[in-house]
């Protein structure tokens, strides 16, 4: 079975609703991680040279991580 067969598949309303709900779970969760991400990133930026480098960054470590777009991990 190909994804475009699985397209055609009739569900049933349980399924469907059971779907729907895990969709939106992920969705959440998603969401959550991207906020996550920025606020981490953030963070890290508003840090000295002192804390980075006792986290074994370099300055160049930090502006590549705190350039980066939420959606990219």
């Amino acid at each position: 079975m190909t994804c475009s067969d699985l397209l055609s598949v009739p569900l049933s309303r349980e399924t469907r609703s059971a779907a729907s709900a895990a969709w939106f779970n992920d969705l959440i969760a998603l969401l959550r991680c991207w906020r996550r991400r920025a606020r981490e990133r953030r963070q890290l930026a508003a840090m000295g040279r002192l804390a980075w480098r006792d986290l074994g960054l370099s300055d160049v470590d930090v502006r590549r991580e705190a350039d980066k777009p939420f959606w990219r991990g």
